[in-house]
């Protein structure tokens, strides 16, 4: 293959690989945080690690200020790429890269500008604190625009579908932003030194990102050649890819702020205990729709009718991954609960948790369209869809905690995300030649099933053996179910590939049809 030429395919194989790279990269980090974290807490003490939780939260917070450009990035390589048009790549990728370092220096420059106040007056911290607070968080301002440019890397190798390359180095990255912090400690009792190790990591991640793109696309070693005329299209898209992060991170706090408004902070907590752990499944969905987003855009610019098909094959693929755990959450969520945080504990916080499952069952299927709104080249569609719903789930969340508490949040919060999807699917016709029918079918048949098996799994009797066999039995009906009135024949013959290495006798045919280069 020519140098730089690329060859993607969204078959079967090719799209499980990427979205299993995808997975372990969003996974490894939170297992050795799980390790790491108790020796962090115990090295740094209970006001340094509180500081700390201050300092990554800002790094994630103030990410906000790339305006949704690692995603407008992919956008526009991907639609280059698909149409063989790799003259501007370089130039794109080094204006997207160029702005986004320089939105970083404008993120640092302000968290820098507000540390002072943040250190003594905003945040109760202990004056023997205060210094490595103060050179903690000015670590942070600098850390920013390393930040944002390791984010138009990332956008650039998502558009080339080279996903194994991001997560060589987002996997050990990942897992040494936790591990690396967790080595210190057991060296100098010090918030400065850690953060600097964070800092230091991020440098290193980004520099390792960059290498990867000039790997990928050689041309970028002809020199830095940004565009004037690139940075319109990119601030046009990116914008309302920010809008819709914002009013999403928005909405996803919101309930919290009711509930301790309306009812107490002590229902805080039982409310976002479960509600923070359960958020961890959505590495599931967020995996799927990074390896998604690039081929829509790249099958809508060369062949817009097969969309539809990598449509419906995203929504299954989701929900096949996605509802075993959701049933697993329903089923054992007072056990699970129980031991881990001990008798004690709240037994209304398993129910939020019941609840709370639903909503993240149903926003992993909307992920699919809303991905497809935006590799459309319509992302003030998908914005739209955010705008339409958060006024109705605002005031919806304020009456039900008024009302019910924590249990009326947790109830809104899951019907917030079906009347999503719902809205989702009827933009879909003005990016698709035809309504996917198909796709309507799919998700609507997969989401009774999953109501019916989780209504059937809050009655079931406290007796472990009998969770166990119902969660089996659910199980291994909803794949049943699925393999004979939802998978096509091309994808069960891609299953029994993945799975045997080999194509039975009748399925080689089909197998091959499904593997469509794009």
């Amino acid at each position: 293959m020519p140098s730089g030429q690329m060859k993607i395919q969204d078959g079967g194989t090719s799209l499980a690989r990427s979205i299993a790279w995808n997975l372990s990269g969003e996974s490894v980090p939170i297992l050795a945080a799980l390790v790491t974290i108790p020796i962090i807490i115990r090295g740094l003490g209970a006001d340094r690690f509180g500081l700390l939780s201050i300092a990554w939260s800002l790094i994630g917070y103030l990410s906000v200020f790339d305006l949704g450009l690692g995603r407008a990035l992919t956008k526009h390589l991907s639609d280059r790429l698909a149409v063989g048009g790799r003259d501007g790549v370089p130039s794109l990728f080094w204006t997207g890269l160029g702005l986004m370092a320089i939105l970083g220096l404008v993120a640092g420059s302000f968290e820098i500008a507000l540390t002072p106040w943040l250190v003594a007056d905003a945040l109760t911290i202990p004056i023997q604190l205060h210094r490595e607070a103060l050179a903690s968080f000015y670590l942070v301002g600098l850390c920013l625009p390393v930040v944002l440019s390791s984010a138009a890397c990332r956008g650039a190798l998502a558009a080339h579908q080279r996903f194994d390359l991001i997560n060589r180095v987002r996997v050990p990255m990942g897992a040494l932003s936790f591990i690396g912090p967790a080595v210190a400690v057991t060296f100098a009792r010090s918030l400065t030194v850690v953060v600097a190790t964070i800092t230091f990591g991020r440098a290193t991640e980004c520099l390792a990102y960059f290498w990867m793109c000039l790997k990928v696309v050689p041309e970028l070693r002809q020199g830095i050649a940004p565009r004037r005329e690139h940075l319109s299209p990119l601030l046009r898209f990116g914008s309302w890819v920010m809008l819709s992060q914002f009013l999403s991170q928005f909405a996803l706090y919101a309930d919290r702020f009711f509930i301790g408004h309306l009812v107490s902070m002590a229902a805080v907590g039982i409310y976002s205990l479960p509600c923070d752990l359960l958020s961890r499944i959505w590495i599931i969905p967020s995996g799927i729709s990074a390896v998604l987003f690039p081929a829509f855009a790249q099958r809508l610019a060369r062949n817009p009718e097969g969309a539809t098909g990598l449509l419906e094959r995203g929504i299954k693929l989701t929900f096949f991954m996605v509802f075993p755990v959701c049933l697993g959450v329903v089923i054992f969520a007072h056990d699970g609960l129980t031991a881990w945080m001990g008798p004690n504990f709240p037994a209304e916080s398993a129910t939020v948790a019941q609840w709370l499952t639903i909503g993240i069952l149903m926003n992993s299927v909307a992920n699919s369209p809303f991905t497809l709104l935006q590799g459309a080249h319509r992302p003030d569609l998908a914005a739209t869809a955010d705008l339409l719903e958060t006024p109705v789930y605002l005031l919806a969340l304020y009456l039900a905690v008024e009302r019910w508490g924590v249990l009326g949040a947790a109830v809104v919060w899951s019907a917030r995300f079906l009347l999503f999807a719902i809205i989702l699917f009827a933009l879909l016709p003005k990016v698709l030649s035809a309504p996917p029918i198909r796709a309507y079918l799919c998700a609507t048949l997969m989401v009774l099933t999953a109501f019916v098996a989780m209504a059937g799994a809050t009655v079931l009797p406290s007796v472990l053996w009998w969770r166990l066999g119902y969660f089996f039995a659910a199980s291994a009906l909803a794949a049943g179910a699925g393999w004979a009135l939802v998978l096509s024949h091309a994808e069960r013959a891609q299953v029994f590939y993945l799975v045997l290495r080999r194509n039975p006798a009748g399925f080689a045919e089909e197998a091959s049809r499904a593997t469509i280069e794009i």
